[in-house]
């Protein structure tokens, strides 16, 4: 139980700081799916380079570097469009949500085979997760873009109104 907990807590958190910073989510969501693909392409690469240079861990290597990876674009939008998108708290609630679930999705995907199978075992959350994976990745990306479209809207409205009092 307290594995769900910590999983809840995790979400949650993600979600708050996602709001708080009223960063653009959409891309925030379509950065994660660029980031497992590099951590596809690359993480064998990147972690036969840290075996050779030394570097040794009780994690296996490849999945802290897919991990990495993946969460590295993801941090970068959600830091470089903070303060981005002002007066859309609510609006943001739903692609959080699938964008904080996405990004555990995804985690989850690169952690260890072993520790796959004990959350399985031992937590409710993660079964449901890894049951509704599929839902959680498109309903994920149908809000993305979804999102996109409804805010370029605002902003081509906006500016159509700022052209009109120029004239």
């Amino acid at each position: 139980m307290s594995i769900d907990a910590a999983i809840l807590a995790i979400n949650g958190l993600v979600v708050l700081v996602a709001l708080y910073l009223r960063t653009n989510i959409a891309l925030a969501t379509l950065a994660l799916g660029i980031g497992f693909t590099l951590a596809d392409l690359t993480t064998d690469s990147i972690a036969s380079l840290l075996v050779r240079s030394g570097i040794s861990t009780s994690w296996p290597l490849n999945s802290i570097a897919a991990i990495s990876l993946t969460m590295l674009p993801t941090v970068l939008i959600l830091y470089r469009f903070r303060r981005f998108q002002r007066g859309r708290f609510f609006e943001h609630i739903f692609p959080a949500i699938f964008m904080s679930l996405l990004a555990t999705v995804l985690i989850i995907r690169n952690l260890p085979f072993d520790l796959q199978q004990r959350l399985d075992d031992e937590s409710y959350v993660f079964s449901q997760i890894e049951y509704f994976r599929t839902s959680i990745v498109v309903g994920a990306a149908v809000i993305a873009i979804f999102d996109l479209m409804v805010h370029e809207q605002k902003l081509r409205k906006k500016a159509k109104r700022r052209k009109n009092l120029s004239d």
